[in-house]
């Protein structure tokens, strides 16, 4: 079986976040690079990023570094640390993994509703803008 390219290996991970814009900024990348990257239009990337791409995607440590051309990086640390890296495991708790599941299964409109409102509470929170409460006070009106 031949090895995947950078292009293929993206392009996989992509597709769960459903769009590039989702994708890059999930990996704090520019969504012009990700999409040069799977336009296949650039074919190496630096080494910070291809770490950050293995917690995003199916593809070892070694099959990002390798797509990407670094292979002396890759031998040394196959030289230290053996060959064949297991994926880096991005741990989710269950609550999260839940949430995230639910949000992939919003049509896009929606998932960019859900983003702003997250983006705004975030940036509250660094402000220090907070209303001092930790948890809603109730549910009144959403439901029995």
């Amino acid at each position: 079986m031949r090895d995947r390219t950078l292009q293929e290996i993206i392009v996989a991970a992509i597709r769960p976040f459903h769009t590039r814009r989702a994708f890059a900024k999930a990996l704090g990348l520019s969504e012009s690079h990700v999409g040069r990257i799977a336009n296949g239009k650039v074919t190496t990337t630096d080494l910070d990023t291809c770490l950050i791409l293995t917690r995003f995607s199916d593809a070892t440590a070694a099959e990002v570094l390798r797509a990407a051309g670094h292979h002396t990086f890759l031998a040394l640390i196959e030289k230290h640390f053996g060959p064949g890296h297991a994926r880096v495991p991005v741990e989710l708790a269950p609550d999260e993994a839940h949430c995230l599941m639910q949000l992939r299964q919003l049509p896009k409109y929606e998932r960019d509703a859900v983003e702003a409102v997250v983006d705004c509470f975030a940036s509250r929170k660094h402000r220090g803008a907070s209303s001092g409460r930790t948890r809603p006070a109730g549910r009144s009106g959403h439901g029995p």
